[in-house]
């Protein structure tokens, strides 16, 4: 990828609703080569615009990630069933003997620890690695600034 179009993406990773002409005068890409990148060239790219939250002022202060194994024929439905919970605020398929790592979100760590329970019941959990979440300290940080442009080869590639 293109070191301008590196800039473009760190400078909506900072900020999604950064007006294009404001982007076009730091980049000093014309408005409307602009315009034809990000609908173009990034589409596919940009999944959703969002906005990052902070759960404790919302009063969500019980977070936790999870590593679970489950039987093989388990793993649909534990899927499907995380996905739909409101308390699942993310959940990936991995390796390296587990087969979901997912951080669920809760009012308070009482709730949490019911539901974990409930959820080894109900899915005949293998194994499993809780680590509770303390503090926050970065998120969502890839290609949110210029400092990215330094992972970049001489062409500004990755």
């Amino acid at each position: 990828m293109q070191k301008e179009k590196l800039l473009i993406l760190s400078l909506l990773r900072e900020n999604a609703r950064t007006p294009l002409t404001k982007i076009s005068k730091k980049t000093r890409v014309p408005i409307s080569t602009l315009h034809e990148i990000v609908k173009n060239d990034m589409k596919g790219m940009i999944q959703k615009t969002t906005i990052l939250l902070d759960y404790d002022k919302m009063g969500y202060s019980a977070r936790a990630n999870m590593l679970i194994k489950v039987k093989k024929d388990k793993r649909v439905s534990l899927k499907n069933y995380l996905k739909k919970l409101p308390h699942t605020n993310n959940i990936q398929s991995i390796s390296n003997g587990y087969d979901f790592m997912a951080e669920f979100i809760f009012r308070d760590f009482k709730k949490m620890e019911l539901f974990f329970e409930e959820l080894e019941d109900k899915f005949e959990i293998l194994d499993k690695k809780k680590f509770y979440i303390m503090e926050e300290i970065k998120r969502e940080g890839f290609v949110d600034s210029f400092d990215y442009l330094k992972l970049g080869d001489e062409n500004g590639k990755l």
